[in-house]
């Protein structure tokens, strides 16, 4: 089982490769177990703060519960209201909404004639008289 060491050159050799081991292990084992009482303390202190809000949430409960409730009636009154506002704004504004609108859309029309007429005129001058847009300067009249 054990190995009988030959000259003494071998034996320092193999004391300070089991010394070197040794002392690696050592050192694992020292930081495993500075995070392991790290990680106690964490957990105890996490406890104690679960205790508090414990002790807390007995003391304030009730009262959460009822500013809870108040902030429900609160938020239900501004719904009413933004639904009320909605419909007055809808019954009040909403003929004009359909009026802009519709002026939106005779704009458009005209738009697009104007358009329409001035591609022909364009096309008017090309043919008649000769002209040419690429060499169009910014003084010229049409």
């Amino acid at each position: 089982k054990y190995k009988r060491v030959d000259t003494m050159a071998e034996f320092v050799k193999k004391s300070a490769e089991f010394k070197k081991k040794t002392d690696e292990t050592t050192a694992v084992i020292t930081q495993l177990t500075s995070v392991i009482e790290l990680k106690k303390n964490r957990i105890a202190q996490l406890n104690a703060e679960i205790e508090a809000d414990k002790l807390g949430l007995e003391a304030y409960g009730p009262k959460t519960i009822v500013a809870h409730r108040q902030r429900q009636e609160v938020c239900r009154g501004i719904i009413k209201e933004c639904e009320e506002w909605i419909e007055f704004f809808d019954g009040a504004i909403g003929p004009f909404e359909k009026q802009y609108h519709d002026s939106q859309d005779a704009v458009r029309v005209k738009y697009d004639e104007a358009m329409l007429t001035y591609k022909k005129s364009i096309e008017t001058l090309i043919r008649e008289f000769g002209y040419n847009p690429a060499f169009k300067r910014w003084h010229d009249q049409l």
